[in-house]
């Protein structure tokens, strides 16, 4: 693929799109004998060289979809992608998370840290944008800037 060409699709590819990431099965208590499919609904957003994910955890039974304020997490992370040929891949580190599981890691010397985690994603380009794990990413009209994109305000009301 020449350099033009490339950075022809890159330029195309700016912009928001909105997917889904299968978390699995679960149940609620105040719904005893229903099951419901976990998802985390991704807000992936293209900017030059730049790649923002926020996600929020949303329920499914059916037809009934449900937003949590808390349980399953909100993830907000940034990185960066890479295009070849028809495949698109995603490299994110988190950048903040809220009402997540921490990750400790014990260090040599006994202290403990948390860690950051990593996401890797590849995905299918398609004509509305990407597949991701059977799941489509399509671009939406949305200019809002996303949580991941200027994390800083939030990150000083966790401290």
């Amino acid at each position: 693929m020449t350099s033009s060409k490339k950075d022809n699709i890159v330029h195309n590819l700016n912009g928001l799109y909105l997917g889904l990431e299968y978390d699995g099965i679960t149940t609620d208590p105040a719904y005893p004998g229903k099951k419901f499919k976990a998802f985390h609904q991704g807000y992936l957003k293209i900017k030059d060289d730049s790649v923002f994910l926020d996600q929020n955890p949303i329920f499914v039974n059916k037809t009934d979809t449900s937003y949590s304020a808390s349980d399953g997490g909100f993830y907000y992370f940034a990185g960066t992608y890479n295009v070849n040929d028809s495949m698109i891949s995603f490299d994110f580190h988190e950048v903040l998370c809220d009402y997540c599981p921490y990750l400790p890691k014990t260090k040599s010397d006994g202290t403990t840290e948390i860690v950051k985690r990593v996401k890797q994603l590849t995905g299918q380009l398609t004509a509305n944008g990407f597949i991701i794990k059977s799941y489509p990413y399509l671009k939406i009209l949305d200019t809002s800037k996303l949580i991941s994109e200027h994390p800083e305000p939030y990150l000083r009301s966790l401290n």
